[in-house]
């Protein structure tokens, strides 16, 4: 994929050079047999006017080169992001899971990139356990009314944070008013 990605990107920057340069031909009255004086006069007047003059005649390909370089690094940059940052994104499939799932992932607190603390909701028990690099231990077993309790806490806390801060308080006014 990335391969088809660098080629379109070749083959644009080659099309935009080739564009560039594609210029006209100006008029070279030194190839042109002129016998009268004043057409010769008219011929290079014109030219003036067009922009053709002796600085003009041959194209810029410094000039062509740099653009086609930066079209290029462009190009690249953008097949980049959109195939190594924004298609894994867009492409996130959830894993999937057995119909009768007997442990269930309630929370995860990572303490650093090796450790972590779990808790673990297996039937209607839940258990702290840590994970680290050499293993899972049994931290403690909890309680189930407390973890509940903690549960519906942090869903009303997520539920304000995300209404902003004044329809939160009114929520969770009417709450207890009820």
């Amino acid at each position: 994929m990335i391969r088809r990605a660098m080629a379109l990107a070749m083959l644009l920057s080659i099309a935009t050079v080739s564009v560039a340069v594609a210029q006209p031909d100006p008029i070279d009255s030194s190839t042109i047999a002129v016998i009268d004086p004043e057409i010769q006069a008219e011929i290079d007047r014109q030219a003036r006017e067009e922009g053709f003059g002796n600085d003009a005649e041959m194209p810029d390909l410094v000039g062509a080169l740099i653009q086609m370089v930066l079209v290029l690094g462009v190009v690249c940059a953008l097949a980049y992001l959109i195939l190594g940052k924004v298609l894994p994104k867009l492409m996130r499939v959830q894993m999937p899971t057995a119909p009768h799932q007997m442990l269930e992932i309630v929370d995860r607190m990572p303490l650093d990139q090796r450790r972590s603390i779990m808790v673990i909701k297996l039937g209607d028990r839940y258990f702290l356990v840590g994970a680290t690099e050499n293993g899972i231990n049994l931290l403690s077993r909890l309680e189930t009314d407390e973890i509940e309790d903690a549960l519906a806490n942090a869903a009303e806390r997520r539920d304000a944070h995300s209404l902003g801060r004044f329809a939160g308080n009114l929520l969770q006014r009417a709450r207890k008013e009820s």
